[in-house]
C-alpha cells in the first residue's frame, strides 16, 4: 500500500517550546539567526512557509524569555538555571511554570500536619501533578464524582496551594488519591472507573512529575517541601499510605506485603529484623522464603551501617 504522509510534530506549540529550550541550553550563546537556520532545515519548514516558522519560533522565544527560562544578551541566547533544569527533566516549560507559580504562592508555614508533624500539602501536590501539561490521561469527571470531590476538597482545603473549584479537577486526581490510600485496583475500577492499565500509566507519569516537582522545589530553595514531595513520590510509586514508606523501601516488599507486616506490629525495618523467623513466616503473604530474604537483606543493611559508623570514628 501507499505509505502514510509524514507530518512534522513541530507544528505543535509544545514541541517548539521543548526543542527550542533544549537547543539553547545545549548551545549557549546561540544567535537568533542560527536558531532560524536550524528550524528552517526541518521537515516543519519544508511543509510550511518561512513566515510561519519565524512566527512560531519568535512566539516561543518570547514566552521562554518572559518566563525566565532564557536570557538574551547582544542577540545571543543562554538558558537560566531554571531553563536548564526544565530541559534536563524533559518536562514542558508550561509544566515547570505551573510548578513554580504554585510553590511560590504557598507560604513556608502552614497549620495542617501529617503523621510526622510536617506540613501537609498532599492534595495540592496531586492537583498540581494531574493538571500539569505533561500529565496523561486526564479523565473527565462524571456526575457522581462531583459529590465525592467536593467532600475531598472541603476536608483538605488547607492542603491546596491556591483556591480551586470542583471543575478544576479531573477523575485522574481521584484515582491517584485512592491509589495512595491503598485502595485496590478492583475498587478503583468499580468506584472511579479507571482500569488497571490506565492506572499503571498514571502512576508512571505521576512518579516522573513528582520527581520533577521535587527538583523544581529544590531549585527554588523550598527545603520545607522537599521531604513531603519525596514521600509523596514513594506513595505514588507503591500505592501506600505514609506509614508504610519505610517498609516498601525494602527489596521485594510491595503494598500488600508492607501492609501485612505493619498490621502484624512490624512497623519499621528494625522491628522486622528483631522478629523471629517463625513470626515472620506466619504473616500472610510473607512465608518462609520471603522471611529469610528479608532477614538476610536487613542484616546486610545493619552491617553496612556499622561499617560506615566505625569508618567515620576512625577518620575522626
Amino acid at each position: 500500500g501507499s505509505p502514510e504522509p509524514l507530518r512534522s510534530q513541530l507544528m505543535n506549540d509544545r514541541a517548539i517550546r521543548v526543542h527550542l529550550l533544549s537547543t539553547i541550553a545545549r548551545v549557549p550563546g546561540i544567535k537568533k539567526t542560527e536558531i532560524y537556520h536550524l528550524f528552517e532545515s526541518t521537515l516543519f519548514a519544508k511543509k510550511y512557509q518561512k513566515n510561519t516558522v519565524v512566527f512560531k519560533v519568535d512566539a516561543a522565544l518570547s514566552y521562554l524569555e518572559n518566563e525566565y527560562f532564557i536570557k538574551c544578551r547582544n542577540d545571543r541566547y543562554v538558558a537560566t538555571d531554571f531553563g536548564r533544569k526544565s530541559t534536563l527533566l524533559y518536562i514542558d516549560p508550561l509544566t515547570a511554570v505551573e510548578f513554580r507559580k504554585a510553590i511560590g504562592a504557598r507560604e513556608r508555614t502552614t497549620t495542617r500536619k501529617n503523621n510526622d508533624g510536617n506540613d501537609s500539602h498532599t492534595l495540592g501536590f496531586l492537583h498540581m501533578i494531574t493538571t500539569s501539561a505533561d500529565f496523561y490521561p486526564k479523565l473527565s469527571l462524571r456526575k457522581k464524582d462531583f459529590e465525592e470531590l467536593s467532600s475531598l476538597i472541603q476536608h483538605h482545603s488547607d492542603e491546596l496551594f491556591y483556591p480551586t473549584s470542583e471543575y478544576d479537577y479531573s477523575r485522574s486526581l481521584l484515582a491517584l488519591y485512592e491509589w495512595i490510600e491503598e485502595t485496590s485496583d478492583r475498587m478503583i475500577s468499580d468506584n472511579v472507573g479507571v482500569e488497571p492499565g490506565d492506572m499503571h500509566r498514571m502512576v508512571e507519569i505521576g512518579d516522573w512529575l513528582a520527581y520533577s516537582l521535587y527538583e523544581v522545589a529544590k531549585l527554588l530553595k523550598r527545603e520545607d517541601l522537599l521531604t513531603e514531595i519525596h514521600n509523596l513520590r514513594t506513595r505514588i510509586k507503591y500505592g501506600v499510605k505514609e506509614e508504610l514508606i519505610p517498609i516498601v523501601a525494602l527489596e521485594g516488599i510491595g503494598r500488600v506485603r508492607a501492609r501485612a507486616l505493619y498490621n502484624a506490629g512490624l512497623t519499621d525495618p528494625r522491628k522486622i529484623l528483631q522478629a523471629s523467623n517463625s513470626k515472620l513466616s506466619a504473616i500472610s503473604k510473607i512465608g518462609p522464603t520471603v522471611a529469610a530474604k528479608l532477614k538476610k537483606q536487613l542484616k546486610k543493611i545493619e552491617q553496612e551501617k556499622s561499617f560506615r559508623h566505625n569508618h567515620e570514628i576512625d577518620r575522626f
